[in-house]
């Protein structure tokens, strides 16, 4: 931030520190909700691995991209796809997959924050992508306002897959296709 942005922000009375705060919050709370997506999906994986009768261990670097990929193209496998709650589970991931476009831009984008003078911000995003033609450099705004639609919209599409997932793994384990994997406490004496 220049000094002129900074004394505007000052002459209305808005306190630069608190809109960068807001405006990093916002990114945490996106990464946060892509944290919990990406947990569910990796969770999924390893019990349709399981359930598959899959040995066969991760590749290093096996990003985000790929985990969507493979948990996606699972839900045609024979097995799978006579689970009933399969079918929400892809449904679920689909509506996420429109989401997730936006989480390499959010986590790796270079972001310069600029505040107006009514102390609403604009964050920019700037990324160099790698090809095989070159580089390519891409720069992204997101005004205060489309932000909070974006967190919005993300929020229920993860909850919603999250949720999926889960039923969907419990039904999985509950036909004796797949171990559990979630480790359980034992059970104290006469608790039961």
């Amino acid at each position: 931030m220049n000094a002129i942005t900074l004394n505007i922000a000052q002459e209305t009375g808005c306190d630069w520190s608190t809109i960068d705060d807001k405006v990093h919050l916002w990114r945490a709370k996106c990464m946060d909700c892509y944290t919990d997506a990406e947990y569910a999906v990796s969770e999924t994986i390893v019990l349709i691995r399981k359930a598959s009768g899959e040995t066969a261990g991760f590749k290093p670097g096996y990003l985000f991209g790929h985990k969507l990929a493979e948990l996606a193209a699972s839900f045609d496998l024979p097995n799978i796809k006579n689970i009933k709650r399969s079918g929400k589970a892809l449904q679920a991931l689909e509506r996420f997959q429109q989401q997730a476009a936006w989480r390499t831009t959010l986590n790796h984008g270079a972001m310069t924050v600029y505040a107006s003078r009514e102390g609403f911000w604009l964050a920019e995003f700037k990324m160099i992508i790698f090809a095989d033609m070159g580089s390519t450099t891409t720069r992204t705004f997101v005004d205060e306002a489309r932000a909070q639609e974006m967190l919005v919209r993300l929020k229920s599409s993860v909850q919603s897959l999250v949720s999926n997932l889960q039923h969907f793994r419990a039904e999985l384990e509950l036909v004796g296709k797949a171990p559990s994997i979630t480790p359980s406490a034992p059970v104290a004496p006469g608790s039961r």
